[in-house]
């Protein structure tokens, strides 16, 4: 049952974000972090857009400027 607690608590915790450099290929991360967020819906269905632009959001906000 401890195992079980711990996995659960692991997967409450945010996952660190990747820094994101100018010629990183922000498709790639998008689609990464938006697997990452279905993954931690326990692969339930269903959300795969708001997976997506959560992802699209968090990911282009660690862009810096030109």
């Amino acid at each position: 049952m401890a195992g079980k607690v711990a996995r659960s608590e692991r997967n409450k915790q945010k996952p660190e974000k990747p820094q994101v450099g100018p010629c990183d290929d922000l498709h790639v991360l998008i689609a990464q972090r938006a697997f990452e967020r279905y993954q931690a819906r326990c692969c339930q269905d269903g959300c795969d857009l708001d997976d997506w632009l959560e992802a699209e959001r968090e990911i282009l906000s660690q862009v810096p400027p030109m």
